[in-house]
């Protein structure tokens, strides 16, 4: 038998409720003499042989690693509690107490996690708290997945939204200046249906950065019609150049009348042309061969 201790105001109606206990525990916390129910050892008043709690002695036996638990009186049938199912239930703060009792009293960590969750259960009874909080993970998890297949169905959505329907060839254009205006880097990528794949990187002289972004749209559809490509879906991250092509000539930048009417040249040569625009985190490729196209000697 190992002494412990243990707040008597919420372990007190846990040990008479399923009986592993000490009978002759009374409401105050105090103890006079008794059997323990679970290692049948005889109790008796003795101070000095128990840790105090605020100054009154308390008292509960321990059971090792599982607990066969009695309560055939209040409905239950014998039962085996496994410590891994005490740890799976047990709150953070259950775990942090039943070590500090294990500390205080030599017995195991599993041995005192056991009776905290027993008193912890009550009048209900351990295998009834051990149910609930399995039914509570349970349903935690199931939010969790539902949470995460919102969040990938949201994300989906998004991607969608800015890759536009699927498509046999793909390009990805970007250009860069710098500084600003400078010495121009243009990047592209043209992916084909047989896996076949067009990478563009190269110095494009002097300009700003709209200027750059035409330029590797131009060379973009250039490898296009090379390639004899159709249904072809093109992404840029410039809203400049996007805008400037998708919309009427009437609003085109007047500074880049040149450059629209010699890529609407190229797309007239190509069949079923997408332009697209895409946020900048998701033309990384296209980006990377610009900026190498930047550094490299003139």
């Amino acid at each position: 038998m190992w002494n412990a201790i243990v707040n008597p105001n919420w372990i007190l109606e846990s040990i008479k409720a399923s009986k592993p206990a000490i009978v002759s525990i009374n409401h105050s916390g105090k103890f006079t003499s008794g059997v323990c129910d679970l290692c049948n050892d005889q109790i008796a008043r003795d101070r000095g042989k128990f840790d105090l709690l605020n100054g009154e002695p308390t008292l509960l036996s321990v059971a090792k690693k599982t607990m066969h638990v009695n309560r055939q009186e209040n409905g239950y049938a014998a039962a085996m509690i496994e410590s891994s199912q005490l740890h799976d239930a047990a709150y953070k703060s259950e775990r942090s107490a039943s070590r500090r009792l294990a500390a205080a009293t030599g017995i195991t960590v599993d041995e005192a996690l056991l009776h905290t969750l027993t008193a912890a259960a009550g009048l209900a009874g351990l295998p009834a708290l051990l149910a609930d909080r399995l039914a509570l993970q349970r349903a935690g998890a199931a939010r969790l997945q539902a949470r995460e297949e919102r969040t990938a169905a949201l994300a989906a959505r998004r991607n969608a939204r800015h890759d536009g329907p699927q498509a046999a060839w793909r390009g990805w254009f970007d250009g860069s200046a710098h500084p600003n205006p400078g010495r121009c880097g243009i990047g592209g990528l043209l992916h084909g249906p047989d896996g076949a794949t067009i990478e563009i990187s190269r110095a494009a002289g002097h300009g700003n950065s709209s200027e750059a972004e035409y330029r590797a749209l131009i060379a973009v559809l250039e490898a296009a019609v090379e390639g004899s490509a159709h249904d072809v879906v093109i992404y840029g991250d410039s809203r400049v150049v996007i805008d400037d092509m998708n919309g009427p000539a009437l609003h085109a930048a007047v500074s880049l009348t040149g450059y629209r009417t010699a890529a609407h040249d190229l797309l007239a040569q190509l069949q079923g042309v997408t332009l697209r625009w895409i946020p900048r985190h998701k033309n990384t490729a296209a980006d990377a061969l610009s900026q190498r196209a930047s550094a490299m000697p003139e």
